[in-house]
C-alpha cells in the first residue's frame, strides 16, 4: 500500500514536470498500432525491471534523508514544500509505533528501489519519442499540421487560431486575434479556401473530425490550449438559463427588484450575444466563469424554492404541466408560460412512460419558449448561431424567411503577411463569400492604409472581460456607433453585411 502510494506520488511529480513543456499547446498524435505496441512492450519491461534490487545504504536513514534521495530522481529540482505529500508518507512510516527503525529503513529502501527504476525508465521512453511528448515547435517533427474540424449537426467549422498556426508552418502570416474570452471559428468551406489561397493543397494538412458532444444537460467542453476550454456561445446561453430555472430558481415569483435586475443583466448579456452577429463563435472558460460569477453576485438565490412533484405510475398530461407551472409560480415572470404546455407535451408524450424527469424537461421547455418570446433578440442570436432548432417548439421567423428568400451574405476574412521583424505587413487578403445556392469566393490583395493598422495585439487582452464586468456591475448597456465594443471578430477578422 505504502509503496504504491509513493510510486503514484513520484509519477505525479514527474508527469507534472513533463506537462509544463506542453503549456499553451493543443496538439495531436497519430495512432500507429505498431508504434503503440512497442510502447506496451517497453512499459512491460520497465515493470519487470522494477523488481530488480538496487542497493542503497540503509543505516541511519530518516524521513528527511529519504526525501532528498527521492528528490534526486526527478529531472528538475523540487522543494520540500512542493513534495510535502511524499514527505507526509515518509514521516508516517518512520513514526509508526509497530514499525522498528530497521523495518522503516527496509520499507523506504524498497520504495526507493521501485522509483529509482521507474522514473529513469519513463524518462528514457519519453526522450525517445519527442514527436509524442514535446510540442511540434521543439520536437522538430516533420508531420503535417493538424486542424480539428468540429461537426455540430448541420455546421462544420474550424478554430481560426489552429488554421493560422497550420498556415504558419509553410508561410508566416498574422491572424487578427479575437478579444479575450472569445474563440473565433470559420466554416469549413472558408477554411479550405484560405488554405488554397496560400498555395497549399489537402496533401499539406490533416483535418481531424471532432464531433460536438453534448450530454442531456450540458455541452462537453472543447480543449483550447493554454489550460483553457471553450463552448459554443449558444450553449453558454442555454446552460445559463437552465441554472436560472432550476439552480437559483429566480423565476419563481421573483420580487419586482429581482425582475428588474434580471432584465438589466440580460440587456448587458446582449452585448456578448448580439442578434446581428452572423457567424458562429465560441466563448472560453474565462468569459463563462465571469458570466456565471456576475449573475451569482447580482441575483439572490431563492432559498425556499418549490420543487417539481413526483410523477405517478400513470404519467401526466398537458394539463398537469400547466398545473406544475402554476405551482412553481413561474407564470408571475412569464405570463404566457402555460400557453406552451400543449406544444411541449406533444413532444414529451412520445416517451413510452412519462416520468418525473420528463416533467422537468416539459417545464424547462415551456420556460425557454417564454424567455425567447419575451426577449426575441436572443431568439435571433440562436438563429445566427445555427442553434434555434435546439429549443423545441421555437418558431424561428428568420428560418421561415430564409427558406422563402435565401439571403446573400458577405463575409470578410483578413490575414496579413508577416514582416521579418514579426510585425504585420501591408498587404491584406480580403475574401468575399456569397451564399446563394452555392459559394463563390473572391480573393483580393489590397494595400492597407497606414492609419488603418491595428495596435499591438498584446495590449491588455483581458480588457474585454473587464468591460463585461464593468457593464454587469453597473447593470447598464453601452454601445458605440450602433455596435458593441465587445463584438468578436470571427474567422480571423470578420464583418457581415446583408
Amino acid at each position: 500500500m505504502l509503496k504504491n502510494r509513493v510510486a503514484l506520488i513520484m509519477l505525479s511529480y514527474y508527469f507534472k514536470q513533463e506537462e509544463k513543456k506542453l503549456e499553451d499547446t493543443c496538439e495531436f498524435v497519430e495512432f500507429d498500432k505498431k508504434a503503440f505496441g512497442m510502447l506496451d512492450i517497453e512499459l512491460n519491461q520497465l515493470l519487470a525491471d522494477m523488481r530488480k534490487s538496487i542497493r542503497i545504504e540503509a543505516m541511519g536513514l530518516t524521513a528527511a534523508k529519504m526525501l532528498k534521495k527521492f528528490q534526486k530522481l526527478l529531472p528538475l529540482p523540487m522543494s520540500e514544500k512542493e513534495m510535502e505529500a511524499l514527505m507526509g508518507v515518509l514521516k508516517h512510516l518512520f513514526s509508526l509505533a509497530q514499525c522498528t527503525q530497521k523495518d522503516a529503513e527496509n520499507v523506504s529502501r524498497l520504495m526507493y528501489t521501485y522509483c529509482a527504476t521507474l522514473i529513469p525508465g519513463l524518462q528514457k521512453i519519453v526522450k525517445s519519442r519527442p514527436q509524442w511528448f514535446l510540442p511540434k515547435s521543439k520536437s522538430h517533427s516533420k508531420s503535417l499540421p493538424i486542424v480539428r474540424v468540429m461537426v455540430d449537426d448541420n455546421a462544420e467549422f474550424v478554430i481560426a487560431r489552429e488554421l493560422n498556426e497550420a498556415v504558419n508552418v509553410y508561410q508566416k502570416v498574422v491572424c487578427a486575434s479575437p478579444e479575450a474570452g472569445y474563440v473565433d471559428v470559420m466554416e469549413m468551406n472558408v477554411a479550405l479556401k484560405i488554405w488554397e489561397t496560400y498555395g497549399r493543397t489537402l496533401d499539406d494538412i490533416e483535418f481531424i473530425v471532432v464531433p460536438i458532444i453534448r450530454t442531456k444537460h450540458c455541452f462537453t467542453p472543447i480543449p483550447n490550449g493554454a489550460g483553457l476550454w471553450c463552448k459554443p456561445s449558444a450553449d453558454v446561453l442555454i446552460e445559463l438559463l437552465k441554472e436560472l430555472f432550476f439552480g437559483s430558481n429566480v423565476f419563481q415569483a421573483p420580487s419586482k427588484k429581482t425582475s428588474e435586475t434580471l432584465m438589466y443583466l440580460f440587456d448587458a448579456m446582449s452585448t456578448l450575444m448580439k442578434p446581428d452577429m452572423e457567424e458562429i463563435y465560441l466563448l472560453d472558460n474565462r468569459m463563462i466563469d465571469h458570466i456565471d460569477l456576475l449573475f451569482a453576485q447580482k441575483i439572490q438565490r431563492n432559498n425556499a424554492p418549490k420543487t417539481i412533484r413526483d410523477v405517478g405510475s400513470k404519467g401526466f398530461t398537458a394539463e398537469d404541466v400547466r398545473q406544475e407551472l402554476k405551482l412553481l409560480k413561474v407564470d408571475s415572470f412569464f405570463p404566457d408560460v402555460c400557453q406552451h404546455a400543449d406544444v411541449v407535451f406533444e413532444k414529451i408524450q412520445k416517451a413510452k412512460r412519462l416520468r418525473t424527469c420528463d416533467m422537468y424537461d416539459a417545464v424547462e421547455n415551456c420556460m425557454q419558449l417564454s424567455f425567447f418570446k419575451l426577449l426575441p433578440d436572443f431568439a435571433k442570436f440562436l438563429h445566427c448561431q445555427k442553434a434555434c432548432h435546439r429549443v423545441y417548439g421555437l418558431k424561428c421567423d428568420q428560418c421561415d424567411q430564409e427558406k422563402k428568400n435565401p439571403k446573400v451574405q458577405k463575409h470578410y476574412m483578413t490575414f496579413w503577411a508577416q514582416k521579418e521583424d514579426g510585425s504585420r505587413g501591408d498587404k491584406v487578403i480580403k475574401m468575399e463569400i456569397l451564399n446563394d445556392k452555392g459559394t463563390e469566393i473572391i480573393v483580393q490583395n489590397i494595400p492597407e492604409p497606414a492609419e488603418a493598422k491595428e495596435e499591438e495585439q498584446d495590449e491588455n487582452k483581458d480588457e474585454t472581460i473587464q468591460k463585461l464586468t464593468d457593464k454587469m456591475r453597473a447593470v447598464t448597456v453601452v454601445t458605440k456607433s450602433g455596435s458593441s465594443p465587445m463584438k468578436p471578430s470571427s474567422g480571423a477578422s470578420t464583418s457581415s453585411e446583408k
